[in-house]
């Protein structure tokens, strides 16, 4: 287990050992993936061993002195959960906080006996988690122009500014955003996605407007070969500011510099307007141009086109984003309507009216 000053330890000491124990022998494993074992980030890592700690604390401060994770008992997951319910935690919180005691619980072989969190719940009906939005989460769903709002960032800062125009062109995240290297990552008339993917997962995009062509040019202009728009914005900061580059060289430090510049420009959680939404911007985009109609959350028409163009589209849009389950692409779009409800399809061959039958008849059993 790495060390980490900030990650808390287990209070307990028996406990803490059989913890440190376990970690280091199944903290790594995620899951089986085509018959081998997928490995974790150790940014994931790092998350599940401050999350299960501070599980593993909470437990004793509730008064239970749990010997090792092996006795970990149905008992213990109650009062974990009903703690957290009375500390106003949100179902979304409350599940993934289970899913950590799964995880631990399956390194005894106990994975099977912690069952769906709502069902530790004092009122289990109210722990429900929305997977998919009622509302649309884009920019435009709050009346806000993305183009103008990223011209105003660029007029401020021009590599915050960048950092959102490669979020609304191309749907990039923000760690993906930062870590993007013109010069290396556009090979032909597509751009390969290697640093900073979710789960490591790489991807390619195929670049089609003159306006991603554009960005990409102006992108080459301001970062160095081998470059990008964090390595760009240190030399800035030591070339004009004359300020040493410490700590600004780290990923986290620039994110958080570019929130508080989205945040002066009125893109906070408090505005209803978050970096994220031009992601969510994108993907209805490419369902529009895929079918040609607005998305299920944008009052989109499904009568005019037909299931099997809608759920390409929405593969296209899951693909892009780098997820592998075709059904993420509902937390963007919003849940597909009913087959009935699209165009049907015409199966029938030469303009033929449909309720013209052809019977074909053996001519060797006529004659």
């Amino acid at each position: 287990m790495r060390k980490n000053h900030k990650t808390p330890r287990v209070t307990y000491s028996p406990l803490r050992n059989d913890f440190i124990y376990l970690f280091r022998r199944f903290g790594h494993k995620a899951a089986y993936k085509d018959g081998r074992e997928k490995t974790l980030s150790k940014q994931t890592m790092n998350a599940n061993q401050s999350g299960m700690v501070n599980i593993l604390n909470t437990l004793k401060g509730l008064g239970f002195k749990l010997q090792k994770i092996i006795n970990l008992k149905q008992k213990h997951i109650y009062a974990l959960v009903r703690a957290w319910e009375d500390q106003g935690l949100a179902p979304r919180t409350i599940e993934g906080k289970v899913s950590k005691i799964r995880i631990m619980a399956s390194w005894v072989d106990k994975r099977d006996m912690v069952k769906h969190f709502s069902l530790y719940g004092k009122n289990p009906a109210a722990l429900v988690v929305e997977r998919v939005p009622k509302v649309a989460k884009d920019w435009a769903a709050n009346g806000v122009d993305a183009v103008e709002k990223i011209n105003e960032v660029l007029a401020d800062n021009i590599f915050f500014g960048l950092v959102l125009d490669l979020k609304h062109t191309f749907g990039l995240r923000m760690r993906e955003a930062c870590l993007f290297q013109p010069h290396e990552d556009v090979i032909g008339a597509a751009i390969h996605i290697t640093r900073g993917p979710k789960g490591g997962k790489p991807r390619y995009l195929t670049i089609r407007e003159e306006s991603e062509c554009d960005l990409i040019e102006q992108l080459r202009e301001i970062i160095p070969p081998h470059g990008n728009i964090i390595t760009a914005y240190v030399a800035y900061m030591m070339k004009y500011k004359c300020r040493k580059p410490g700590k600004i060289m780290k990923l986290d430090t620039f994110k958080r510099a570019c929130y508080r510049c989205c945040n002066k420009h009125g893109i906070s959680r408090s505005e209803g307007l978050v970096p994220h939404g031009l992601r969510h911007e994108r993907a209805h985009l490419l369902y529009k141009k895929h079918t040609g109609v607005n998305s299920p959350l944008h009052g989109g028409d499904p009568s005019t086109i037909t299931h099997e163009q809608s759920k390409a589209a929405r593969n296209e849009v899951s693909r892009n984003f780098g997820h592998e389950r075709d059904s993420i692409s509902s937390a963007y779009l919003g849940s597909p309507p009913k087959k009935s409800a699209f165009k049907k399809e015409d199966n029938t061959k030469g303009g033929m009216p449909p309720h013209i039958q052809l019977v074909y008849v053996d001519k060797r059993l006529s004659e």
